[in-house]
């Protein structure tokens, strides 16, 4: 997706999307999308981190802050998204996803040939 059509569909349902941030001295090391899919799944659609925080792991504070807003706002599931990269199973995020309490789940794609 790029920055155009994010901007677009987060003008469109600006309701549904939260911005996430974790800062070290007003600078911004790691941020996150998420998308508020239904009444009770919040959706982490994108997130990353600057690599000189690499050791900090800012992603493990913003994945923390992203669970607190959904107990807050009584979201009984975090969506955490697949553990791909470039469409290849990818074991270090699953695994890094387990180490933080999460759970694997069943996921569809639904796709529309045209």
């Amino acid at each position: 997706m790029t920055y155009q059509q994010l901007q677009e569909t987060v003008n469109h349902f600006p309701d549904h999307f939260i911005l996430s941030v974790v800062q070290y001295n007003h600078t911004w090391v790691a941020a996150s999308i998420a998308i508020r899919v239904r009444h009770n799944v919040l959706y982490n659609f994108y997130y990353d981190h600057s690599e000189q925080f690499d050791k900090q792991s800012p992603v493990v504070l913003l994945t923390k802050g992203l669970y607190d807003h959904c107990l807050h706002h009584r979201i009984s599931i975090l969506d955490l998204g697949v553990s791909l990269a470039d469409g290849l199973h990818n074991p270090t995020l699953l695994n890094f996803k387990l180490d933080l309490g999460a759970r694997p789940g069943r996921k569809l794609t639904f796709e529309k040939n045209m």
